[in-house]
């Protein structure tokens, strides 16, 4: 099975700096097959014969012994990812009214869960949308779409309180051409729709 693993928090802080290679080593190390990694914000493929939860536990174990500190794993197959790229759930009209009131600045996000998040959880973050926010819930995916900047919503704080576990990536912070990577690691746990693309097109 192939999958794309996503780590929380890498390249984000001095304490949390770690090389690519060092991470594609370590993943090899560990038994894992046909590595590739994705720009500095944490983002590798792999394979490997383990399920999910499996793989998961091997590589978080793995990565805190190799190097000293934690990060939280989860693994999506491709079949998982490219139906998470294929189900953003906002219109081009909608997307184009947030960038045109900030063009500078990236709106689109996925939240990456480890599991669907309780009803009393849903609610918190629904009561919670800072005007012109958007959010949109699918299993274990998050859409987040911001009226501004990320760093300054007071929704994605919100979605920081409630969902402590998410990783995410932002849009923009992808290349989009194959493995020519730009390098862009964006300090909110995130990954973005280009960055989704991106990972799904190394997957091919």
């Amino acid at each position: 099975m192939r999958y794309i693993l996503l780590f929380r928090g890498l390249n984000v802080g001095a304490g949390t700096r770690v090389a690519m290679a060092d991470l594609a080593a370590m993943l090899r190390a560990l038994g894992l097959t046909d590595v590739i990694t994705y720009i500095q914000s944490g983002n590798a493929l792999a394979a490997s014969p383990l399920d999910e939860a499996a793989v998961c536990a091997l590589v978080a174990g793995g990565f805190r012994q190799r190097f000293g500190f934690g990060s939280a794993v989860q693994a999506r197959t491709v079949d998982e990812w490219r139906a998470a790229v294929a189900s953003v759930p906002f219109t081009s009209a909608q997307l184009a009214q947030a960038e045109a009131r900030n063009p500078q600045t990236e709106h689109l996000y996925l939240y990456f869960l480890p599991a669907a998040p309780p009803p009393a959880t849903v609610e918190a973050l629904l009561a919670n949308i800072a005007e012109g926010d958007q959010l949109h819930l699918d299993g274990r995916t998050l859409y987040a779409l911001f009226a501004d900047s990320v760093r300054t919503s007071p929704t994605a704080r919100q979605l920081a309180k409630h969902l402590p576990a998410a990783t995410a990536r932002n849009r923009r912070s992808g290349p989009r051409r194959g493995r020519r990577a730009a390098s862009r690691a964006l300090r909110a746990p995130a990954r973005n729709l280009r960055t989704a693309q991106a990972l799904l097109a190394l997957m091919q």
